[in-house]
């Protein structure tokens, strides 16, 4: 059964859930709201009792931020847009780094993916050396866009997915079930200056 704590980490609020049942180790994790925490102890508890749990020695030794790191160092390097997938990965070991393999499910990542899409981010800050913004000025925030959000998910993805095939660290691809947002891949089309000019000649 879910047990769902609240305790404060730097002023916050944060939300331990532990889940116990017989014949299956404790399983506990941190997260930031308590639905993540709901979804998260819901999501092992039927995994558990249908038996999809993974009790794998890896996937419980080795954590996300231990993945990340392998990652950088032997994958990256290889990539051509690994400048993209560099810049990413500090909102994942924030996000989850720290959590063990064996924790991370599809669920959790789908909550992570609509945090995402919904939150909004500011491009400047007051006070940082690229930022033009005046002391008292607020900086504007934007909602990212669904092709952003998907080029979060996809170095994630990348990343389990070596885990599984290749470093043999977990048995199970959780962002396999986690889908990517739809895009738009229509193109806004202006008026050459010809084009305008034999525009306001038709209709003048």
């Amino acid at each position: 059964m879910a047990t769902i704590r609240v305790r404060t980490r730097n002023g916050k609020s944060v939300y331990n859930v532990q889940v116990r049942m017989v014949g299956f180790p404790l399983r506990s994790a941190t997260f930031t709201t308590r639905r993540m925490a709901e979804r998260w102890g819901a999501t092992i508890e039927t995994e558990m009792v249908e038996g999809r749990h993974f009790r794998g020695t890896e996937a419980k030794r080795h954590t996300l931020n231990d993945a990340i790191d392998r990652y950088v160092k032997y994958h990256l390097p290889e990539l051509k847009n690994g400048k993209m997938h560099r810049s990413v990965l500090p909102y994942w070991r924030e996000q989850l780094g720290r959590m063990r393999l064996s924790e991370i499910t599809s669920a959790l990542l789908v909550e992570q993916r609509d945090k995402l899409k919904e939150s909004t981010f500011v491009r400047a800050r007051p006070g940082s050396k690229a930022s033009t913004l005046k002391s008292d000025e607020k900086p504007q925030a934007f909602q990212r866009k669904p092709n952003t959000v998907n080029n979060y998910l996809r170095p994630l993805s990348r990343i389990f997915s070596l885990a599984k095939k290749e470093w043999h660290w977990t048995t199970v691809n959780p962002m396999q079930d986690v889908s990517l947002l739809k895009t738009s891949n229509e193109r806004t089309r202006y008026l050459t200056e010809d084009e305008r000019t034999r525009l306001l000649v038709e209709t003048a």
